[in-house]
């Protein structure tokens, strides 16, 4: 709550660089597309959150990434 999405995402990326990031927002962000591909910010959802789209979504980036449905260890 006192931190922005995407101040957020920039920080993370600090930390461990091509983690994809995910926001929920309530606020319109009014980012550019290269702002959020430098962010990492793969997908951004206005909330209410439709769970369907949120999840099909996560399931696009994990598919991108390699990361099987049945596969049980975190990168």
């Amino acid at each position: 709550p006192h931190i922005r999405g995407d101040r957020l995402a920039r920080e993370i990326q600090a930390i461990k660089p091509g983690t994809p990031v995910v926001l929920t927002t309530s606020v319109k962000h009014g980012l550019s597309h290269k702002e959020l591909e430098e962010d990492g910010i793969k997908a951004i959802f206005q909330k209410p959150l439709l769970t369907l789209e949120f999840g099909k979504a996560v399931r696009e980036i994990l598919d991108a990434r390699g990361v099987s449905e049945k596969q049980k260890s975190y990168r």
